[in-house]
């Protein structure tokens, strides 16, 4: 299977989505796709493919092209550039299939007659109802194989905008148990960290923003003052780092690599999706955060709001503690719950641990090559 996956950012960078995106292209290349990654080049200091992959973590016979020079004052521009670069490379005729996360290279895609996997997080139809209409025309075109959706959620505004079903497939995230190695105790952990032995944690890792309602774990630290919480991902001086310094129980952590990331992970009593809605209906920038699988895996409690989109995965009292999204106090009485009672703590990690097992990226990478095996027999 032949696959040009056509990314407009350019690598490295601090987000989820290149993650995400270099771990898609890795599993499905383990899983036997031959696939070309297209990302933009830096103007300066460009990472070598090994150097890449070494910085992400990631492994697969896949190959990375950085194609043109970026665009840092005007990202409009860089995407459209990127576009019509990638829909104009002879690798992406034929019999190829153009992977994109991007609507601007899958239209510009079309256009060129090439064929076109989408990929989205974002339930577009929903969060911009002006966008309905030509989301039902882009993805009904025959030469889109298929749409994959990161939620169910995501899916179900897409179908409810018109889009056939069968055109979709909701395929969650994943996480890769070679970062997960070894497995370390909260001791273990907190001692590799200098972190104290005793005491509850609660860990938030991700990107530091207002939009990720982070504003309700910092209300929430000062209802737990003999509670820790971290918030790993920092990158700076902001709005939340500065309100974060009046709060004696609140320690900010700068942006770490991945392999550091899980040491605080493991070293945690609580992993903390902020339990708001902020991210989701407001923000629109969030939908069944790439955290909830790391979360899931490192086997610790997860403490979320009960939204739309984590309950695809997560269950109250099963694999995670949900509570009312915005409601600080039952949240802060969730957090001494956890902490004190033992047996459901142990018990609610284990669980999560276990649901982890089958969501890893190369069972994600496996079934991306299915769907399109499907897709593809369907409309020979």
């Amino acid at each position: 299977m032949r696959i040009v996956y056509g990314y407009d950012a350019v690598l490295p960078t601090k987000g989820a989505d290149s993650e995400q995106v270099m771990n898609t292209v890795a599993s499905a290349s383990r899983a036997g796709a031959d696939i070309d990654l297209l990302t933009v080049r830096p103007r300066q200091g460009a990472m070598s493919e090994e150097e890449l992959k070494e910085h992400y973590g990631v492994h697969g016979p896949f190959r990375i092209e950085q194609m043109g020079r970026a665009w840092p004052l005007n990202r409009t521009a860089e995407k459209l550039a990127h576009a019509w670069r990638v829909t104009r490379d002879p690798r992406t005729g034929g019999d190829t299939i153009l992977h994109t996360r991007h609507l601007s290279m899958a239209r510009a895609a079309l256009a060129r007659g090439r064929r076109v996997l989408y990929e989205t997080y974002r339930p577009w139809p929903e969060q911009h109802p002006s966008m309905r209409a030509w989301c039902v025309r882009l993805l009904s075109n025959p030469k889109v194989v298929g749409a994959i959706m990161h939620s169910q959620y995501a899916a179900d505004a897409f179908i409810a905008a018109g889009v056939p079903s069968e055109k979709i497939s909701v395929i969650h995230n994943g996480w890769d148990p070679q970062r997960f190695e070894p497995r370390m105790s909260r001791e273990e952990a907190r001692k590799l960290l200098d972190l104290p032995l005793d005491g509850g944690v609660v860990t938030y890792t991700g990107n530091v923003s207002p939009n990720k309602g982070l504003d309700v774990l910092l209300d929430m630290a000062k209802l737990c003052p003999d509670v820790t919480f971290f918030i790993v991902g920092s990158q700076g001086k902001g709005p939340l780092e500065t309100r974060g310094e009046s709060i004696p129980n609140v320690r900010f952590v700068p942006w770490q690599p991945y392999t550091m990331t899980t040491r605080y992970l493991y070293a945690s009593d609580i992993l903390a999706i902020p339990p708001s809605l902020r991210a989701l209906e407001q923000a629109g920038n969030t939908v069944l955060p790439m955290k909830t699988f790391q979360y899931l895996a490192a086997g610790r409690v997860i403490l979320s709001g009960e939204t739309p989109d984590v309950t695809e995965l997560l269950r109250n009292d099963h694999n995670a503690v949900l509570v009312p999204p915005g409601d600080v106090q039952t949240a802060a009485n969730a957090v001494k719950r956890i902490l004190s009672d033992t047996e459901m703590a142990n018990r609610v990690s284990a669980n999560a641990l276990a649901d982890a097992q089958r969501l890893t990226w190369d069972a994600r990478g496996e079934r991306i090559l299915e769907f399109i095996r499907e897709r593809t027999e369907q409309t020979v």
